[in-house]
């Protein structure tokens, strides 16, 4: 059975590609991506999961205050692992 890893990496700003990330977070569960929610306008919407994870989307985390805007998605499929890595930056 196939597994699929998702790893926000959390930027300073978009500029930041070669510095160390402000933070990781990781779901290696489906249920876990209900913790991140979708923002239109400057407020969450209850929008989660799946959908959101596209690039230009802002996101918010439940454990950080701050707003994120997704900058690049890429996937890397193994054998027994799929690993999703969604790069960020705060906005």
């Amino acid at each position: 059975m196939s597994k699929t890893i998702w790893r926000f990496k959390l930027m300073e700003n978009e500029t930041d590609n070669e510095r160390v990330p402000l933070k990781w977070i990781d779901c290696n569960e489906y249920d876990e991506l209900n913790q991140i929610s979708l923002v239109i306008d400057g407020k969450e919407t209850l929008d989660s999961h799946l959908e959101i994870c596209a690039v230009g989307n802002e996101i918010k985390f439940k454990s950080e205050q701050e707003i994120y805007k997704i900058k690049k998605v890429i996937s890397q499929n193994g054998l027994y692992e799929t690993h999703i890595d969604v790069t960020s930056f705060k906005v």
